[in-house]
């Protein structure tokens, strides 16, 4: 079952979580689920991922998790480490509600910019 709304609780009684959800539109929904998924966004704790690519970045040392944990660490750039940029949720630590389509492409602007000016600078030197 999907269901629409904010969740006000969770209560883990080992088997069993039983979730209390605002509906969307109104209403509150009180169930039991076997599994409860986060979609808000990368994982709650970056360091976590089972992606591979992701996961292959981070033992390898290439990016690092942000102090908290919610995505990568980033500059003000979006570098995430060397070549490496992130956009969007995987830098919501830097940047936070980075998840509008509006920020996005801002951020997608400033990033290839970046890129650009990297490039020609390499093929300057």
């Amino acid at each position: 079952m999907v269901e629409a709304g904010r969740i006000r609780s969770l209560a883990d009684s080992g088997n069993v979580i039983t979730a209390t959800i605002a509906r969307r539109g109104g209403g509150e929904l009180v169930g039991e689920h076997a599994l409860v998924i986060n979609c808000t966004g990368p994982l709650g704790r970056i360091d976590r991922t089972r992606d591979a690519l992701l996961r292959g970045l981070l033992d390898a040392g290439d990016v690092a998790p942000d102090p908290l944990r919610l995505s990568l660490a980033t500059d003000a750039r979006s570098r995430a480490g060397r070549g490496i940029w992130a956009l969007g949720p995987m830098a919501k630590a830097q940047f936070w509600e980075m998840v509008a389509v509006p920020d996005i492409r801002h951020q997608v602007k400033a990033v290839a910019d970046d890129i650009a000016g990297e490039w020609v600078n390499e093929r300057e030197s």
